[in-house]
């Protein structure tokens, strides 16, 4: 009987704390300000310019033949 408690205490505190977490705006959440970052996309000529390929080993490969 004792296990049947134990269970059904922690399935209940299961279910408390996924409400509190999916909840949006919930009690748990209260003192959180929600931040969205915006990221403009970068075109393939902005990402060539910006990479920095000074630093980069160079590799050799020589012809087998």
């Amino acid at each position: 009987m004792i296990k049947a408690i134990i269970l059904g205490c922690a399935i209940c505190a299961g279910a408390g704390g996924t409400v509190l977490w999916v909840k949006p705006g919930g009690q748990a959440k209260a003192n959180v300000t929600a931040v969205t970052a915006t990221v403009s996309p970068m075109s393939i000529q902005e990402l060539h310019v910006n990479a920095h390929l000074d630093n980069l080993p160079i590799q050799v490969v020589e012809d087998p033949f």
